[in-house]
């Protein structure tokens, strides 16, 4: 490998600081070069990662005012001083390498294996039990400066997989605020189980058989009462006929780590880009099409979906992690943004449990009730 491609590599470390975020993105903006002819440089351009290029690196000695102007002198120069740091280098490039082709050769089995039990999250399916204030969002004006953007700490674990229950909405708010955790926190794991419980106040005090929830309840409670953990309420991946909360719950279920700090309602576009350039993630519902359950990265809208719609596609809760920018030349055609969407349908949905949604698609699926963004999460022991 040429060594200023090592230089490359070490003047953008942290595109490689988080291995799984670099491998999907990687992945999805392949899949969208290749459905919508985008080129890879628009991607890069407005990229803080990708601004510099080794070809114009200069270096100029501490001791004295030459300026070397050749990289490969500065690199020969640099190696000699540091002992090794190119072979370091190359050995760190390395497993980097050995890492992706394994996680790609991963996703690609857990997809197979997906494909074969997609009936399965067809029928996990519902109508979600949204009851949003109607209120009507004023105009709302906002415009983004950059070409892509990525919720930090969003790739922090792998996917997870919600099973046969109707749950997603759990797994969506619980992965937002573990996002959140992240930033401060290793080895974060909420209990999905105990948030779709108080997700559904309506069940908490007697059995119910009515499938699904929606986020807002449960978020409110987490706020004022708190959370806990997977291990002090694990996630049972089958559902209980007659009884969807699967209550009484361990007493485990009841005590108090984490609280969410603040979430709020937005119903716009332009307020979804902003949350996310503030790097808040952002829980929302959609009716689903068939394109959305067999996708290799992208989910793009389509002028005949409507009528291919699938008939158990009711509703669908996920979370919002990042956005990408669009060419002017697809506005028309599939909108301004393509959002990445972070499912909970395991590692062989999408490209490893992600995909981007275009703007177009997401309008005309997405529920017209509140989307949440939660804004902040804290550890309360």
């Amino acid at each position: 490998m040429n060594l200023v491609f090592f230089l490359f590599l070490l003047l953008n470390c942290s595109v490689y600081s988080n291995n799984l975020e670099t491998i999907t993105t990687g992945q999805i903006e392949k899949e969208l070069q290749k459905k919508f002819k985008i080129s890879k440089q628009w991607f890069e351009k407005g990229n803080v990662h990708n601004n510099v290029k080794p070809s114009t690196v200069k270096k100029e000695k501490s001791n004295n005012n030459d300026r070397i102007k050749s990289d490969d002198d500065w690199i020969a120069k640099s190696a000699r001083r540091t002992g090794g740091w190119i072979e370091r280098k190359k050995t760190t490039i390395d497993q980097w390498q050995k890492y992706r082709l394994s996680t790609l050769k991963r996703w690609q089995n857990k997809k197979k294996r997906f494909h074969k039990d997609i009936k399965t999250y067809k029928k996990n399916s519902v109508k979600l039990p949204v009851k949003e204030d109607q209120t009507v969002e004023g105009p709302y004006r906002y415009s983004s400066t950059t070409k892509k953007k990525i919720v930090p700490n969003a790739f922090y674990r792998k996917t997870l997989d919600q099973g046969a229950r109707p749950t997603c909405v759990s797994f969506a708010a619980i992965r937002g605020i573990e996002i959140h955790l992240a930033k401060k926190y290793k080895n974060i794991n909420l209990s999905e189980q105990y948030f779709y419980y108080i997700s559904k106040p309506e069940c908490k005090r007697s059995p119910c058989s009515v499938a699904g929830s929606w986020a807002t309840s449960g978020l409110k409670e987490a706020k004022q009462k708190g959370l806990t953990t997977e291990r002090n309420c694990p996630y049972q991946n089958r559902s209980v006929p007659g009884n969807e909360t699967q209550i009484p719950l361990k007493p485990s279920c009841y005590r108090v780590t984490h609280k969410v700090e603040d979430f709020y309602k937005i119903k716009s576009i332009n307020k979804l880009v902003e949350s996310l350039d503030k790097g808040y993630p952002v829980v929302a519902g959609m009716k689903l099409t068939e394109n959305f359950y067999k996708n290799d990265g992208v989910v793009e809208w389509k002028p005949d979906l409507k009528k291919g719609k699938d008939g158990h596609a009711d509703g669908h809760a996920a979370l919002i992690i990042g956005y990408y920018k669009l060419p002017a030349n697809l506005y028309l055609e599939q909108g301004n943004y393509c959002f990445l969407l972070a499912n909970s349908w395991g590692e062989g949905w999408g490209v490893g449990g992600h995909a981007c949604l275009t703007e177009k698609w997401f309008e005309q699926q997405r529920y017209k009730v509140s989307m949440l963004a939660i804004s902040g999460a804290k550890k309360v022991f």
